[in-house]
C-alpha cells in the first residue's frame, strides 16, 4: 500500500488516502515535491503513533528503485485484477445458491 503525499511550496496534499486497518509493515510513503523552493534541502518526515514520534529521512527515489517500484506496482494490480475476475466467474455451489435463496 502507497500513502502518495504532494507538496507544492507549504501545502501538502494527498493524492491517495485509503489505508486498511491493522496493516504492518506494508505501507510506503511517497513524496513529490513540486517546487523548487524544496530542491537543495533536507527533508524530514515525523510519523506519530500515539505516544511515539518516528523520524524518517526522506530520501531521493533513484530511476532504477522508481522502476523497480513501479514494476511491483504494477504486479499487485495485475494479481488484484485476477482475484477480481475469479470472485466475479466463480459459479457458486448449487447447496450455496439454494441457501441463499432461504
Amino acid at each position: 500500500m502507497q500513502i502518495k503525499i504532494i507538496i507544492k511550496t507549504q501545502r501538502l496534499t494527498l493524492s491517495s488516502n485509503k489505508i486498511v486497518c491493522g496493516t504492518n509493515n506494508f505501507i510506503e510513503c511517497l513524496f513529490d515535491f513540486q517546487s523548487s523552493d524544496w530542491t537543495e534541502l533536507e527533508k524530514w518526515a515525523l510519523f506519530k503513533d500515539g505516544r511515539n514520534t518516528y523520524e524518517m529521512y526522506i530520501q531521493e527515489e533513484s530511476q532504477e528503485s522508481k522502476l523497480r517500484r513501479q514494476a511491483v506496482q504494477a504486479e499487485l494490480q495485475k494479481l488484484y485484477e485476477q482475484m477480481e475476475q475469479e470472485k466475479t466467474n466463480k459459479k457458486n455451489h448449487p447447496l450455496q445458491t439454494l441457501i441463499d435463496k432461504l
